[in-house]
């Protein structure tokens, strides 16, 4: 039988940052994905249908980018008839909005963090075209969309204050293959790794794991590395924190890592951590998949009560939270896991069961598949 086409929509496809997409996508079981954009940034996925406007001229690019224009969008997709697309992040879907009116199709818009917790005068401010344009056409988004997929509750909230219309909204949580994922096993020789995966940038809260680290090592518990995985525009002040902090090899900045590389680090890791704040800009966290992955190798979460991760992470249960910007609180949480095995078992097992009863990515896209579904049959 053949399927209905949703076209899953980014401007640049494929980021390493952002391995769900594909994921989710991967797992509709009723619609075919193909995968639209302006170019793609990684390998596409073996047997995945993709367009790109990579080859259209220079003007075209430059009239999408300035002025959202439709028209190399419609040319890929002249011989398509997609269902509906389904957009991810705001800020894409302002431009993405322009084809689904064109082609005539619905629009399911996720909103994945940023695109509802950064202040509209920051994107207004930003110098960058799709930025500012975001900042002024919220409406447009708004007003085109048939229904607006929130990554956890606390993003459903903040884009009620944004403005978006709460009956358009609804949470729906991506979720993860938990049984593609073994158990880790650790070495404690030459240390227990304790790993961070996150962009260099303020909303991660990675100077305060640094310092916290170095609290750590004082306070005597010193069979311990800390691995720090990605890059952004902080890398060389971290790395200048931790010198001064005399942390020497005991710390090991990789820089960004394909997702196979980074699950590799994830099965021989002993804890991980999170610690997230809220950014100058108010930009925050939607939830972090990537506290989902570490749960599911049954690996315990220190993180911070921030964002969506309190929907993720349950205090005491499958993982341990402390307050923002709390590098002192951060460093007890961290050494209780680190010192108490009976603690790190019962919560190594709990986040693998929290993960396969709440994020399961076969229940959860099915629900997806009846939200494609509930807005092609809502339409006039």
């Amino acid at each position: 039988m053949h399927k209905p086409s949703v076209l899953v929509y980014r401007h640049q496809l494929f980021k390493a940052s952002e391995p769900f997409i594909h994921a989710q996508a991967s797992w509709l079981r009723h619609y075919r994905p193909l995968y639209v954009g302006r170019k793609t940034l990684g390998p596409a996925p073996e047997g995945s249908e993709v367009r790109t406007i990579e080859r259209a001229s220079n003007w075209s690019r430059f009239a999408n980018r300035l002025w959202c224009e439709p028209r190399p969008f419609l040319d890929i997709l002249r011989d398509d008839r997609p269902a509906l697309m389904h957009a991810h992040f705001g800020l894409d879907a302002v431009y993405g909005i322009r084809v689904a009116q064109k082609l005539d199709i619905p629009l399911a818009v996720t909103l994945h963090g940023f695109d509802v917790t950064v202040r509209p005068s920051a994107f207004a401010l930003s110098g960058k075209p799709t930025e500012m344009r975001y900042a002024f056409s919220r409406n447009a988004v708004a007003k085109g969309a048939s229904r607006l997929i929130c990554v956890s509750d606390f993003i459903r909230g903040r884009a009620i204050d944004y403005g978006y219309p709460e009956h358009l909204l609804e949470t729906h949580y991506m979720g993860i293959d938990a049984r593609s994922f073994e158990p880790a096993v650790w070495d404690a020789q030459p240390g227990r790794r304790i790993l961070h995966v996150a962009r260099l940038v303020e909303k991660k809260g990675t100077r305060y794991l640094i310092e916290a680290f170095a609290r750590l090592r004082r306070r005597g518990i010193t069979d311990i590395e800390l691995h720090i995985v990605g890059d952004g525009p902080l890398r060389e002040e971290l790395m200048a924190l931790a010198s001064s902090l005399q942390l020497g090899d005991a710390i090991r900045f990789h820089g960004a890592l394909s997702w196979a590389d980074v699950m590799k680090l994830m099965s021989t890791t002993y804890l991980f951590c999170l610690p997230s704040v809220t950014a100058k800009s108010g930009d925050s966290e939607g939830l972090g998949m990537v506290l989902l992955e570490a749960a599911a190798h049954h690996v315990p979460c220190v993180a911070t009560r921030h964002g969506g991760i309190p929907e993720a992470i349950q205090d005491g249960v499958n993982g341990l939270l402390v307050a923002e910007r709390d590098a002192n609180g951060l460093s007890d949480r961290m050494a209780a896991v680190l010192t108490d095995t009976r603690l790190h078992a019962r919560l190594a097992a709990n986040a693998r069961r929290v993960v396969e009863e709440n994020f399961d990515i076969a229940r959860q896209t099915q629900k997806l598949e009846s939200i494609y579904s509930a807005i092609r049959g809502s339409r006039p």
